[in-house]
């Protein structure tokens, strides 16, 4: 086998470790509440609740979460004092600004009677904040990087 045949089962071979896979989202049907997710995701896993930092991340999660019809589904978004924050808390991993990407509904987050601390996606892709005790389905993204794996 030639240098460029060995350089090329590497490469393909490799390619099938997760961080290949950046953005890979996985839907879980079974509905939870949000902090509850959160551990099954972390527990299970060894993952978090899926974070999105791109319009990219946003067109895959659609084609996942478009097996789920009319279903709002958990992201790994939370308020956190006074500022919206992604689960997987790994800085580094996000680039040029990725934790802030946000895709908010018009007129969110409201945070309805204080007590809407996190973040789900409609049907329609929009984000609204949400009662974290509702039970809704959710992501979890392969990425090992958060700091719980």
């Amino acid at each position: 086998m030639s240098y460029n045949s060995e350089a090329l089962v590497l490469f393909i071979g490799l390619c099938f470790l997760p961080a290949c896979f950046a953005g890979n989202y996985n839907l879980v049907k079974r509905k939870m509440k949000w902090t509850d997710a959160q551990s099954h995701c972390r527990e299970e896993f060894s993952a978090d609740l899926g974070s999105v930092h791109s319009e990219q991340d946003l067109s895959e999660l659609r084609n996942i979460a478009s097996s789920v019809t009319l279903e709002k589904i958990w992201l790994g978004l939370s308020l956190d004092v006074d500022s919206w924050s992604w689960s997987l808390e790994k800085d580094d991993f996000y680039v040029n600004k990725g934790a802030e990407f946000r895709m908010w509904k018009s007129n969110q987050p409201n945070n309805h009677g204080g007590q809407q601390n996190c973040a789900r996606m409609n049907e329609n892709g929009l984000w609204n904040d949400a009662f974290c005790l509702n039970p809704y389905t959710f992501v979890w993204t392969n990425l090992r990087m958060s700091k719980y794996s």
